[in-house]
């Protein structure tokens, strides 16, 4: 999910997106590289959890996209299993969290502090996911947000009833949210740290 969308339009891939690595140095060799960025996430107490495999490495050469407290923004997928482009094939939720950088240094922060949820996207109905089929997961900062820059994270993961088996794609997005703030964030949760690996609904009974 290497593309931030501000208003629907994308912007180029990995410009606000921390860039990720796959799980093996000879996975960056092109083209696959890009594929096995894909490659799920399966310790919910790794650091990686925080914003994806390696992504601090990225951190010092992403951009920050400014956005308006209200606005609409969003991730898209960039690659999937079957190449560029693509869908979130794996059914289950996805959630959007932010979490201000100390001293608004985005670029330095590896995102170790406390976040906070503004959306998520859950099931469509008894039988799917509100996400199943799509490429784009859209949705409205906060209108409330106090201004400063933070990273942006989205996580999407299946459950499954595997012990230890759920699949976790993460990615974090640098923005410079702005606006007359006034809101108190509450609720904080952190990566790793909120998880446990039989947690009901990541682990299905």
């Amino acid at each position: 999910m290497g593309i931030l969308l501000v208003n629907r339009t994308a912007t180029p891939e990995w410009l606000y997106v921390r860039d990720v690595m796959g799980p093996n140095y000879e996975d960056e060799i092109f083209p696959w590289g890009q594929y096995h960025k894909t490659i799920p996430q399966m310790d919910v107490h790794h650091p990686d959890i925080t914003c994806g495999r390696k992504a601090f490495a990225a951190a010092a050469n992403t951009s920050t996209a400014d956005v308006i407290a209200g606005s609409e923004v969003g991730f898209r997928v960039s690659w999937d299993a079957y190449g560029p482009g693509g869908e979130f094939y794996h059914r289950g939720p996805a959630q959007i969290y932010l979490s201000r950088a100390p001293g608004d240094d985005v670029e330095n922060y590896r995102g170790d502090g406390d976040w906070f949820k503004i959306a998520v996207a859950g099931p469509k109905d008894n039988n799917s996911w509100l996400l199943s089929g799509e490429g784009d997961f859209n949705f409205s900062i906060p209108l409330t947000t106090p201004p400063g820059k933070y990273l942006m994270r989205i996580e999407q993961f299946w459950p499954t009833d595997l012990y230890n088996y759920s699949q976790w794609f993460v990615n974090c997005a640098h923005v410079n949210i702005m606006g007359e703030g006034g809101g108190s964030p509450a609720g904080f949760a952190r990566f790793p740290g909120t998880y446990e690996i039989d947690d009901p609904g990541e682990l299905p009974p």
